[in-house]
């Protein structure tokens, strides 16, 4: 029942649209603490950029937070994320974030990125950064895999017998270690392109 759009709860900041009920009610369990955090934080650094980020369901998080905490200084980067609120949630958060930057990054097929599917969840609009199916980045690519797509490759996988090792790569390129390493491997590659 955790799935079902409900209407975001003003935490800290703004209320806007219908949002995932589940992570919804996991970010009001640790907002009192967050919120305290940032605010601890900004007493000595008010202008300092931060970098809101996380991964699968924290990103998720990161995202709610980011809406609730309506800081002119901060940034979202999520990796992995799951859609988290309807086209209103969604179009209020890319309004209040201004010009700050909102990134989402998705390794090729991930298959959480593509949950939950219907009910009016959305993905917020924002630069995108897909790492392909050949291990490039792409910025905001016009083709990326869909949702047909990818539940599709996951069945085949699974038809094929790759259920555990190796993993259906819809499931393979949701873990934290491959976006961390193909985005080294990007990052190294621009270092001795820029060096040469």
């Amino acid at each position: 029942m955790d799935i079902i759009p409900w209407p975001e709860k003003a935490l800290g900041g703004r209320s806007a649209g219908l949002v995932h009920q589940g992570f919804q009610d996991y970010l009001s369990s640790v907002w009192t603490t967050v919120a305290q955090l940032v605010r601890d934080y900004r007493a000595g650094h008010p202008n300092q950029q931060i970098c809101i980020t996380g991964h699968s369901l924290g990103a998720a998080l990161a995202t709610l937070a980011f809406h609730q905490l309506q800081d002119g200084h901060a940034s979202l980067y999520t990796f992995g994320c799951p859609r988290v609120g309807n086209q209103t949630f969604c179009n209020d958060l890319r309004s209040a974030a201004g010009s700050q930057g909102l990134y989402r990054i998705v390794d090729n097929e991930d298959v959480v990125t593509h949950i939950p599917n219907g009910l009016g969840y959305v993905h917020l609009d924002c630069t995108v950064h897909w790492i392909n199916g050949g291990h490039s980045v792409a910025q905001d690519p016009a083709n990326m895999p869909d949702d047909c797509e990818d539940l599709e490759d996951m069945a085949l996988d699974f038809l094929k017998g790759k259920v555990i090792d190796p993993l259906p790569e819809p499931l393979a390129d949701h873990s934290p270690v491959r976006y961390c390493h193909w985005i080294a491997q990007r990052a190294l590659q621009k270092a001795s392109s820029t060096t040469t």
